[in-house]
């Protein structure tokens, strides 16, 4: 049994293709999606568009850090507009939230994203969720931040380092912090940031792995199609198991473990 801990089926890429996709996943034993919001609005249409399949998705509330594209001034109506969401709407993280300056070089939009990044990890202090974390070209920054509200955050399982790609010490100082690692199609690659990932993915604890596809995007090699789904979840389940030389059920039966000790099973 596998558990998506990352998708967004709100994508246009898949929003047309989710009925099929959610027919297929009985056979590759997919049985709970997390779907993230990446725009502010995504927020409000998760939920009803997949609303028909019940128990499958589990979703989570918050803004991705290149989204975030108001005014300052209207930074308290957006926080309350999000705060509303948790509040009223089935919720089991928050985010994807964090730090993106691979994207973003302008020094004033950092610093925005800096500040929603704070915002959502005292959202997720105060409601007890997992925080879902996107960082690139922004490791120190982020750790930094996180060390801050360490003691808040220890309360709880912290959360997950989405779509993690980075060396072993790097993947130690998140493990510190109580976070568990997400590991997508990434690992399946042959460029030498893939070649870091695979050589720290055989070096972390089993038990500090979560797996996630983030469909659409980032499809692992030599599948089939032009976007990334969670009926690939299996092929990066069992990239993982060859590194680390145990079976596909082991890894299966312990990333799943993982992920409901972070996120739980709720529908």
């Amino acid at each position: 049994m596998f558990y998506d801990t990352h998708a967004h089926f709100h994508h246009k890429l898949l929003k047309n293709k989710t009925e099929r996709i959610v027919s297929q996943l009985k056979e590759t034993k997919v049985s709970k999606i997390i779907e993230v919001p990446i725009s502010f609005d995504s927020n409000f249409e998760i939920r009803d568009m997949l609303a028909d399949y019940g128990e499958l998705f589990s979703y989570a509330a918050g803004v991705h850090p290149n989204q975030i594209h108001w005014e300052e001034i209207l930074d308290k109506t957006y926080e309350q507009k999000l705060r509303n969401v948790i509040e009223t709407k089935p919720t089991i993280a928050i985010g994807e939230t964090g730090l993106d300056f691979y994207r973003c070089e302008d020094l004033e939009q950092q610093k925005r994203q800096e500040v929603w990044f704070r915002k959502q990890i005292e959202f997720a202090i105060q409601y007890k969720l997992p925080l879902i974390i996107h960082v690139r070209q922004a490791h120190h920054q982020v750790i930094s931040i996180l060390q801050e509200y360490q003691h808040a955050l220890s309360k709880q399982i912290s959360g997950v380092i989405h779509c993690f790609v980075g060396d072993i010490e790097l993947a130690l100082q998140y493990e510190a912090l109580g976070f568990k690692i997400g590991i997508g199609g990434r690992v399946s690659h042959t460029d030498e940031m893939a070649q870091i990932l695979r050589e720290t993915v055989k070096q972390l604890s089993l038990e500090s792995i979560v797996l996630e596809t983030d469909a659409p995007y980032l499809k692992p090699e030599g599948c089939k199609g032009k976007v990334n789904s969670p009926l690939n979840l299996p092929v990066i389940c069992d990239v993982i198991a060859e590194l680390k030389n145990v079976s596909r059920d082991e890894v299966a039966k312990v990333t799943l473990r993982n992920a409901k000790e972070v996120f739980g099973w709720q529908g």
